[in-house]
């Protein structure tokens, strides 16, 4: 606070690039320099997580998505697969193996200090931007600057109907018509749950106990297109 913010600019050269994809910024690189050429400001939100363990407390931050459960089983995967073979086939492939060991894990979820779910669940997200895991638009509704997570879950589900109903249509927003995914808004999620879980912070990969999970308004500038302003 009291401090001039500087301005982040985005080069989607990693293996998702979901934040540019959310953003409406070109996987090109010299349409996306453009951008930074000729582009305009725009303030959004971030997510800050705090993990627990029985014996720590650590924090991180993210602008795009956090994820929980699958996912984070996804996430590593995808982060010993060779990085030439583009994001959709890391990601793709990462998740049908992920589905093979992963089992639903047992976890409690409150949502704006209410508890909204006490199951067993196969993934749980807060998406600040609409896609992830190269190119799957998990929040086709969500709006980076909108002060709100959309928190969207998979539960009561098994492998197959998970391949059928959820990642075989994520790619074109058609899980969210599936009976077992849940959709909310809010500002803070805490998920607690009776093991270690591994989460998804933006691509990264932490294993904790208990997470939190608060936005923070309109935290940071991005450059982006001057019709995403």
């Amino acid at each position: 606070q009291g401090k001039t913010r500087l301005e982040l600019i985005l080069l989607p050269i990693g293996t998702g690039a979901d934040l540019a994809k959310s953003l409406t910024i070109p996987e090109d690189w010299q349409a996306a320099i453009n951008v930074i050429k000729h582009g305009s400001t725009r303030l959004i939100d971030v997510g800050k997580v705090v993990f627990k363990t029985a014996t720590k407390t650590w924090q991180r931050y993210f602008a795009n998505v956090f994820d929980a459960g699958l996912g984070g089983n996804v996430d590593r995967i995808a982060n010993t697969l060779p990085k030439g073979i583009g994001g959709f086939l890391t990601f793709l492939y990462s998740s049908l193996i992920a589905l093979i060991t992963f089992r639903p894990m047992r976890i409690k979820v409150w949502l704006d200090k209410k508890l909204i779910e006490d199951g067993l669940i196969t993934i749980i997200g807060a998406a600040n931007g609409e896609y992830f895991g190269g190119d799957m638009h998990l929040a086709p509704m969500a709006l980076p600057d909108d002060g709100l997570f959309e928190v969207i879950y998979v539960k009561d589900t098994n492998m197959f109907k998970f391949l059928v109903h959820v990642l075989g249509k994520v790619y074109q927003a058609g899980h969210l018509e599936y009976r077992n995914v849940y959709h909310y808004q809010g500002r803070e999620i805490k998920i607690q749950a009776e093991r270690l879980f591994l989460t998804d912070v933006d691509g990264e990969v932490e294993k904790a106990q208990e997470v939190t999970i608060s936005l923070i308004p309109k935290a940071i500038k991005i450059r982006v297109p001057k019709d995403m302003v």
